[in-house]
């Protein structure tokens, strides 16, 4: 990643609006002779960064970081071997504005480390069908998930990290809350309930569709408002959350001035207001993060993160979870 100021690694439902902000954001710094160009990459569809965070990983080094990094969901910044790397540097801190959405202190989103900065999230919610079962009891809460009525009902989020490797890796955001809250025989019971490994975009396409879809989709809230509701189809915000997927960004020295102009972009109130848009819950203050009047939301905390080594436990929770979701 050398020469790269900025990298962000983005949600598909972020990428194209995104990349346009920006692009008019530098268009305009280009105007003054006194700034240098703004090198950056954007990449959408999160499983598309796997390869850089695999390299990360494996090298456990932050040299390979680019001078800013923007990723979705519990990546390698979040496995303890990355963050004792970054607890080592004197550079690294965290990018907060002065002023920001208290709902960041309300779930208690600000690193205690001041390391890391998430400055969105994106918030899985229920999207349940009850096209082709009509007698579907509406799930109040995740939990809910786990019982035997919904057997086979569940889709959510799975894919083939390449065209190799034949192993399928889940929803990391679901399996991590999952196992806290109810531990690996919650697992066991989540994989019986899931019969689809789906992208959230055909979960939007199969909803309404007669035959063997989905009747409940966990699914990104950007997504789910996508899909007409009607009798049959209703987005259900789960009574103790919808899952939040963080959006982080990691600063090797905010002293760099390209660094400095990014963040200047970052904090915004253009982003602020793009992220809202999409559905996505943004740090910044003067945004209003009430999706709904009911919403509320289940962050995974700050205390699991650093008293769990998740380079450990995400395989492990996905090979549990494989075995008993094969096994139907």
């Amino acid at each position: 990643m050398e020469n790269i100021d900025f990298l962000g690694l983005l949600p598909c439902a972020l990428k194209v609006p995104f990349q346009e902000a920006l692009g008019a954001y530098v268009k305009e710094l280009e105007k003054c002779e006194d700034v240098s160009t703004l090198h950056y990459s954007l990449v959408g569809n999160a499983n598309n960064g796997l390869s850089f965070f695999t390299e990360l990983k494996e090298k456990n080094d932050l040299n390979v970081l680019p001078d800013m990094i923007m990723a979705p969901g519990f990546n390698s910044f979040y496995y303890q071997n990355i963050i004792n790397k970054c607890k080592e540097s004197k550079s690294i801190q965290a990018s907060v504005p002065e002023s920001m959405n208290p709902l960041w202190l309300d779930l208690d989103l600000i690193d205690p480390f001041n390391l890391y900065s998430v400055i969105g999230f994106n918030p899985t919610v229920l999207l349940v069908d009850r096209t082709n079962d009509k007698s579907l009891p509406l799930p109040e809460k995740w939990s809910d998930l786990l019982e035997p009525e919904f057997e086979k009902k569940l889709a959510i989020r799975g894919s083939n990290p390449t065209k190799e490797e034949k192993k399928i890796e889940f929803c990391e955001g679901i399996l991590l809350n999952t196992y806290k809250d109810h531990g690996e025989e919650g697992i066991n019971k989540l994989g019986k309930s899931v019969n689809w490994s789906l992208h959230p975009s055909q979960m939007v396409k199969m909803a309404g569709k007669r035959g063997e879809g989905p009747s409940i989709s966990a699914i990104p809230y950007s997504f789910a408002k996508l899909v007409k509701c009607n009798e049959n189809i209703s987005i259900v915000w789960p009574k103790d959350g919808a899952i939040v997927n963080p959006i982080t960004l990691l600063v090797k020295d905010i002293r760099n001035k390209q660094s400095k102009i990014m963040n200047d972009f970052l904090f915004s109130d253009e982003v602020g207001e793009l992220f809202v848009k999409i559905g996505f819950p943004s740090i910044h203050s003067n945004k209003n993060h009430k999706l709904n009047d009911d919403t509320s939301f289940k962050w995974l905390g700050w205390d699991f993160i650093h008293e769990n080594d998740l380079a450990k436990l995400k395989p492990k929770l996905n090979d549990i979870f494989l075995q008993s979701y094969m096994s139907k």
